[in-house]
């Protein structure tokens, strides 16, 4: 008797509730599909609505549930007001994905129901975030970010629990590479082998390069290589790139190997000192000129043939005579690649040093044969004698020459250009056939 039924809407889902003599009836529409109900054996329009509550109470346990609110039922002459309870629901759940490593991927949920929940978010078991927030962001991820995930919503007095789902990582390729040095010593003659090897995915094609010393790449298109280098230190870097599966670009090393290529000959050995002559008793140093090459701790400076200093590179000595011979033995230790001696002797030189005090006429009176002006000068100084000059020498403070002038037996006012010498204090010689004269100057150009 359809005078007797009521229809309720609420926007979501919809019920017919009929009530023919004292058996009541109800037809709901939940998410589109209709169903058909009896309550048989209801005495009264109460015991119906709440039995019709009970049964929709216990339809909505299902997760495709959609809510009723406010049903308003209106039979004969009095009114009754049905609440179901608010119950928050899944609209859209995460699923299952497989991602790459390094990425970054957010997983989401659409809540039903406009009431107050929060939301768990879940791996593996252990709890990752806890909020109002429907999403849930994982960034950078690797390989423990897989696992199984699980969302939980709390709603007012229920918990609902989302379907499992899963994380996979897609797995990076790993590139067999590695770099054989020799057993034994290493020369120029013998050589590294560098193999690529392949990756164990066959999708996945790496580009394998060395760098040598930070400056020198090689393309390496073959699995197996084989270098020689020239003598001297080493850094050689084997490095691949690829693109992955995913579609990101990763470049590696594989390994660094760091070595030494013994020379299988020595350069001539040269020493490095002072270029010009320099007054007796004056503090001179020598270097070897290879230093590169050259290791301190088996070094043995000779002067004269005889043994002055053992395992310095550097040699300083204020004991030179005008003649002296000077040179080094150099015992080198890494040497095994040379088909002789370990023994090396460098280039010897001889020193040129002058007897600056003793060439001092001291008995003349300098005021009498000659006058320097003006001390101190700049640009040109002149020189004024009572006597033929042959030659005028400047030494620095540290006893090396820095300004030589001959002259053809001329007296009287000699002009001298200082103007490419440095500022400071000198010693000029001035020498005639006979004699030499010192006086000491300021130079302040």
């Amino acid at each position: 008797d359809t005078d007797n039924c009521l229809s309720l809407n609420d926007g979501l889902s919809s019920a017919v509730i009929c009530a023919p003599g004292n058996i009541f009836s109800y037809q709901t529409q939940i998410e589109g599909v209709e169903d058909f109900h009896l309550l048989p054996d209801v005495q009264s329009v109460d015991a119906g609505l709440d039995s019709i509550l009970v049964a929709l109470n216990s339809q909505y346990d299902l997760d495709r549930r959609e809510r009723i609110i406010g049903l308003s039922t209106d039979i004969g002459c009095f009114e009754q007001n049905v609440q179901l309870p608010s119950i928050p629901y899944f609209k859209f759940s995460p699923s299952s994905q497989t991602a790459c490593a390094g990425d970054s991927l957010s997983f989401k949920v659409l809540v039903g129901n406009n009431n107050q929940y929060s939301i768990q978010w879940k791996h593996n078991g252990i709890i990752l975030q806890e909020s109002l927030d429907t999403a849930i962001l994982l960034q950078n991820i690797g390989s423990n970010s897989q696992g199984i995930y699980q969302v939980t919503i709390f709603g007012e007095g229920d918990t609902i629990k989302g379907a499992p789902f899963s994380l996979n990582i897609q797995p990076e390729p790993i590139f067999f590479g590695k770099i054989f040095l020799p057993d034994t010593a290493f020369c120029p003659v013998d050589s590294i082998i560098i193999y690529t090897g392949s990756s164990d995915n066959n999708n996945v094609r790496g580009e394998f390069s060395i760098e040598i010393n930070d400056d020198t790449i090689l393309q390496l298109d073959q699995d197996t290589i084989i270098l020689q280098f020239l003598p001297g230190k080493y850094d050689v870097t084997l490095k691949v790139d690829y693109t992955s599966e995913c579609g990101r670009f990763f470049s590696i090393e594989k390994e660094v190997v760091h070595f030494t290529v013994a020379p299988d000959s020595i350069p001539p050995l040269t020493i490095s000192g002072p270029d010009t002559s320099f007054c007796e008793g004056t503090l001179v140093s020598f270097l070897p000129g290879n230093q590169e090459i050259i290791d301190s701790s088996q070094l043995l400076w000779f002067i004269n043939g005889e043994l002055i200093q053992e395992n310095r590179l550097l040699l300083e000595t204020n004991r030179l005579k005008d003649g002296d011979q000077i040179f080094y033995k150099w015992i080198c230790i890494d040497c095994i690649c040379v088909p002789q001696s370990q023994n090396f002797f460098s280039d010897t030189i001889t020193v040129q040093v002058e007897d600056c005090i003793s060439q001092v006429d001291e008995k003349n009176e300098k005021s009498q044969v000659y006058k320097v002006y003006p001390n101190p000068g700049s640009g040109t100084i002149k020189i004024n004698t009572s006597f033929e000059v042959s030659n005028i020498k400047l030494f620095n403070l540290s006893g090396n020459k820095v300004f030589e002038k001959g002259i053809l037996d001329q007296k009287g006012v000699i002009s001298v250009s200082i103007r490419d010498i440095q500022e400071g204090l000198y010693l000029l010689f001035i020498q005639s056939d006979k004699d030499v004269f010192q006086e000491w100057i300021y130079i302040s150009n």
